[in-house]
């Protein structure tokens, strides 16, 4: 079952308040419901940090997003390090 799902049915939440929370509307968080439209990193986010529902169950991709952003990140830094030293 799809997280919000379980998130709303445990809560007794509708979609149209769900929604309304988040700034999108009820066809959104349908939509997100059926797989019909992904869920946004930003609204992922948003969601986890208002709900406590993983931004990750929420986006396939997202995961490997968060994975590639963090090689990159850490890269940049041992990139600028190297440059700190070498001056």
């Amino acid at each position: 079952m799809n997280p919000i799902a379980e998130y709303l049915e445990k809560e007794a939440i509708s979609q149209a308040w769900f929604g309304k929370q988040l700034g999108v509307s009820q066809g959104l968080v349908q939509h997100w419901l059926t797989g019909r439209r992904p869920v946004t990193l930003e609204t992922a986010l948003d969601i986890e940090e208002r709900f406590g529902i993983d931004a990750e169950s929420l986006n396939a991709d997202l995961k490997s997003l968060f994975e590639r952003l963090e090689k990159r990140t850490l890269k940049k830094l041992k990139e600028k390090k190297a440059s700190v030293n070498k001056t």
